[in-house]
């Protein structure tokens, strides 16, 4: 199936991150078709074994929207990313840190600006910390 949006996510030993940050995507969905791309790094942690376990994140694996790569060895963030973009053929790929926790209507946000204006290739979302406050 083709989506709209292929969220990627690399992930090394983020047990105790990943599972959260999938649900927070799934929370706050995009009003789009959206699929969420996993790399693992070679985690150590059983990473990948608690993502599955998760309640979200299978209910996404058996609906086909969440893929899951898993490397030999650690690759580094930028091949693993490149990886998840030669599985996807979205018209828009959002890079998303394991630790992060997306707010509602954030992603909505970034691609009504990237649709509103051919001449942006890519944007970023205003970052902040636990406490709400912003991150420098």
């Amino acid at each position: 199936m083709a989506y709209d949006l292929s969220i990627v996510i690399v992930n090394w030993n983020g047990r105790d991150l990943l599972p959260r940050c999938v649900e927070t995507i799934v929370s706050s969905a995009p009003n789009l078709t959206y699929e969420i791309v996993v790399v693992d790094n070679a985690s150590q942690d059983d990473s990948i074994a608690q993502l599955r376990s998760n309640e979200v994140a299978a209910q996404l694996i058996a609906n086909g929207q969440l893929r899951i790569i898993n490397n030999a060895d650690n690759r580094g963030f930028g091949a693993a990313n490149n990886q998840a973009f030669a599985v996807t053929d979205s018209p828009f790929v959002f890079l998303l840190n394991l630790d992060t926790e997306v707010l509602p209507g954030t992603i909505d946000t970034l691609v009504n600006k990237l649709r509103a204006d051919p001449a942006i290739g890519a944007c970023g979302p205003k970052i902040l910390n636990t406490d709400g406050s912003l991150q420098i």
